[in-house]
């Protein structure tokens, strides 16, 4: 990978990790199968949201959104 591809990686499962975390509050169970989570999580749900969220992010130059200081708290 280059530094380019691992970092988009690394964002996608970020959001994947914060997505999981918020349902996992929420007490929400799936479902589906691992399988079919993963995929609308690494995939499905980034190009939706993840990417939105992404440029927002770097919108205010790299910092958290201020409702979510940690990037624990999401809401």
């Amino acid at each position: 990978m280059t530094p380019l591809e691992a970092w988009l990686y690394r964002r996608r499962v970020e959001w994947a990790a914060q997505v999981v975390l918020m349902k996992v509050q929420e007490r929400v169970v799936p479902k589906v199968s691992l399988t079919e989570l993963l995929d609308w999580l690494l995939i499905g749900s980034w190009e939706s949201d993840g990417c939105i969220g992404l440029w927002n992010h770097a919108e205010r130059g790299g910092k958290p959104h201020p409702e979510n200081p940690d990037g624990l708290s999401p809401t």
